[in-house]
């Protein structure tokens, strides 16, 4: 597995772990913290990735802060 899927993998898995703790998704800033990335350029690019995989989606304009949803989690209440 490349870097690129590695980093990728870590958005993801900081996504999930993010909502089932706060029960709300993390913005850029807070995955840029989470994974250790500095730039949230960074970060968009692996959220548009993980997008286009049909992983994680938004019901609002890309960008639009916590709006992420990962496709078919059921979370803890």
């Amino acid at each position: 597995m490349g870097k690129g899927n590695i980093m990728k993998e870590k958005v993801f898995s900081a996504i999930v772990e993010y909502i089932e703790e706060h029960k709300y998704p993390p913005s850029m800033r807070d995955l840029c913290d989470l994974t250790g990335l500095k730039s949230t350029s960074n970060v968009y690019r692996y959220v548009h990735i993980l997008m286009d995989e049909g992983r994680i989606e938004s019901d609002h304009e890309f960008g639009t802060p916590r709006a992420l949803r990962v496709v078919g989690y059921e979370y803890k209440k």
